[in-house]
């Protein structure tokens, strides 16, 4: 019988207080699919002015107004700010402010996710988990969630939640996989390193 599959996206944009943020919108929808939020990343820290136009998207996300959060983030993702671009994720994943877009979502989650973005990495260990705009692929979902739990590791409050989730979905993964693409999906974590997109941005945690 072929087993159950349900989508996990995260759906809440991040606080730009440095550590881990709690979410201030929860248990949201992407594509019609029940969904439950794994939160909370490690900020990365660029000049204030930067800061700035990222808490007035924040502010304006957290007022009911994700077309102006889009507008507020958007250059400063495109400049490599890792947690702008996980925020545009979740705003294109569930098609707040934007027309929903899954391959949108999917892009922004992986540059984030390439800097070592924790939440990013757990996200999209979740859409390889399940196919959402991108080929489903157990292997590829199980290096990404052992990258997120690696980088949430010695992290308190919603990180030890993001550790433990990343975990879990990881271990779940895991065991649809043969020994020899388990042994490959562990190697492709053990040599990874982050690509910090900016020189402002310090090396990720």
């Amino acid at each position: 019988m072929p087993r159950q599959r349900r989508v996990y996206i995260p759906t809440s944009p991040v606080s730009p207080a440095p550590g881990f943020a709690y979410p201030s919108r929860a248990r949201r929808r992407w594509a019609g699919a029940g969904c439950c939020v794994l939160l909370g990343l490690l900020s990365l820290l660029l000049p204030l002015r930067a800061w700035a136009g990222y808490a007035e998207g924040l502010a304006a996300y957290n007022r009911g107004d994700p077309t102006t959060a889009l507008q507020e983030w958007l250059p400063l993702a495109q400049a490599g700010h890792a947690d702008a671009q996980y925020n545009l994720a979740v705003l294109y994943g569930n098609g707040w402010g934007v027309p929903q877009d899954a391959a949108q979502a999917v892009l922004w989650f992986r540059r984030a996710a390439d800097q070592g973005n924790p939440a990013a990495q757990a996200s999209l260990g979740q859409v390889y988990e399940q196919g959402v705009g991108v080929p489903q692929d157990d292997q590829q979902a199980c290096f990404w969630y052992t990258l997120a739990a690696a980088a949430a590791a010695g992290s308190h409050g919603l990180g030890q939640f993001l550790q433990a989730e990343a975990i879990r979905h990881r271990d779940r993964v895991a065991a649809h996989l043969t020994p020899a693409q388990l042994a490959q999906a562990q190697a492709q974590a053990r040599t990874w390193q982050p690509k910090p997109e900016t020189s402002n941005a310090p090396p990720a945690h």
